[in-house]
């Protein structure tokens, strides 16, 4: 089933240490503007208080015979899937220097990925989306990106409850 693979990317010990720095910046700096609700990747938001938040709404509500509603969705083979364009966009809308983001941009359109199934290593190919799984700096890049849905979401659902956290999304009203 194509479906259960997984594109991990290896990269050189020499850049997986530059980009372990550049990532923990990345984050300290997405921490210091990310709405409450975004969870996940972030000092002292971890998913954990989407679970408990979520726990204690149904709680009160059954408690308080009160309605509520809720959905929650996973984006399937998010890494491999969002739209790098819109995801460098984002990333520069939020603050960061558009010249890193083209290079990041740059970066991401050169890899060149493999398919390893039954031991046997297929030819080489250029994806054209994603941000490459096991590239420390993906997981900023992906909260930049949900942000603007979590921003959006804040818009249009107005006082609904919504969080996010990598490749889902959650609200409860």
């Amino acid at each position: 089933d194509p479906n259960s693979l997984r594109l991990i990317g290896i990269f050189s010990v020499i850049y997986r240490a530059w980009a372990c720095h550049v990532a923990k910046v990345m984050l300290r700096w997405v921490d210091t503007w990310a709405p409450p609700g975004l969870k996940g990747g972030l000092q002292k938001r971890e998913c954990a208080d989407v679970f408990v938040a979520v726990a204690c709404s149904i709680s009160v509500a059954t408690a308080e015979d009160a309605n509520i509603a809720g959905a929650t969705g996973d984006v399937e083979k998010y890494f491999d899937m969002a739209p790098r364009i819109p995801m460098r966009d984002a990333a520069v809308a939020w603050g960061m220097p558009r010249a890193f983001m083209d290079g990041r941009l740059k970066f991401a359109n050169q890899v060149r990925r493999r398919f390893r199934v039954a031991g046997s290593v297929g030819t080489p190919w250029r994806s054209t989306t994603g941000t490459p799984q096991g590239d420390p700096i993906a997981v900023p890049e992906a909260i930049m990106l949900v942000a603007v849905w979590h921003i959006m979401m804040s818009r249009e659902l107005g006082t609904t409850r919504h969080f996010s956290w990598i490749d889902n999304v959650q609200w409860i009203d």
